[in-house]
């Protein structure tokens, strides 16, 4: 494990983990626990080896690749699991996650894998920005930040200067793979960013992504989040520059997948862009710059 400061530790990966010590104990707390159970094992051993004790799981957001390791830790450790109260009930019902994928319909199989749907895990505590934490965690002094976007009800850890902000952005790196990362609320998408380019006055000093570098405040971290938010309004641009006449969403769908370079592997892959690209024609139609109208039983979208 990478050492951050004298009580917080990063065990980087495919998904970064963090890790918490108490002031007072050999107990820790970790945020998120990577894919499935190997994530899950190598965690613990992580831990174990530093001759600490898991005492509790601070999930981000309820994304597979951030909660799989959950129920292999409980059952290891009994640590307590706590998540906003959005992302509560996919933790516990993981088929949320390939169902809304699937427009809320029954998943086929092909998106019920480990890759969209974790292994259910227990949620012993809600946590929710500006409401008091449970009272076996007001000891950990432990900031929680609202940084919904990438997922509905999405929180940051902060504590000694150091920012676990989940899937909050992509760095340039993650970004150019994926193309449109994915996410379901550009408009709080936009506003995490903002929060996150403005932690100088803040006392923040390292910013954790879910994946990639460490990132230092600000300088190291500012172009990530220029890049970001420049990929977010290109996005926007591109969808008005093709509504310039009306295109039903498989178009939209291929225009952007096309400008990007990107090509859906899957069926799990076609879906986390078609859900991206929905939200993007939502946040136009809310902001009043696209309409739409159903004709011969085609859906189809258009510049105001």
């Amino acid at each position: 494990m990478l050492r951050l400061t004298s009580r917080v530790y990063l065990l980087p990966g495919v998904v970064n983990i963090g890790v918490i010590l108490c002031p007072d104990s050999q107990q820790c707390l970790v945020v998120d626990t990577g894919l499935d159970k190997s994530s899950g094992a190598r965690l613990h051993t992580a831990v174990r080896t530093g001759a600490w004790t898991i005492a509790g799981i601070l999930n981000t957001h309820a994304h597979a690749d951030h909660f799989g390791g959950n129920q292999t830790l409980v059952q290891k450790t009994g640590a307590r699991v706590y998540a906003s109260d959005v992302e509560a009930d996919v933790l516990k019902h993981p088929w949320w996650e390939p169902t809304y994928l699937n427009s809320g319909a029954f998943p086929p199989q092909m998106l019920r894998n480990k890759f969209l749907m974790a292994t259910p895990s227990p949620v012993d505590g809600l946590l929710n920005p500006g409401e008091q934490v449970p009272t076996e965690l007001a000891g950990w002094q432990v900031d929680l930040w609202d940084l919904a976007g990438h997922s509905h009800g999405m929180l940051g850890y902060s504590v000694d200067g150091v920012l676990f902000c989940g899937d909050a952005f992509l760095d340039q790196n993650v970004l150019e793979k994926h193309g449109i990362p994915f996410l379901v609320d550009v408009q709080r998408s936009l506003e995490a960013v903002d929060k996150l380019a403005n932690l100088c006055s803040l006392e923040i000093e390292y910013v954790v992504p879910g994946h990639g570098q460490v990132y230092r405040v600000p300088d190291e971290l500012a172009p990530h989040l220029k890049a970001y938010r420049n990929r977010i309004n290109k996005t926007c641009d591109l969808v008005l520059h093709f509504l310039q006449e009306p295109r039903g969403n498989e178009e939209v769908i291929k225009y952007l997948l096309e400008q990007f370079g990107v090509t859906p592997r899957d069926l799990g892959s076609y879906y986390l862009y078609r859900t991206t690209i929905a939200a993007y024609l939502g946040y136009l139609l809310e902001e009043k710059k696209v309409e739409f109208s159903v004709q011969g039983g085609i859906l189809l979208w258009y510049c105001c």
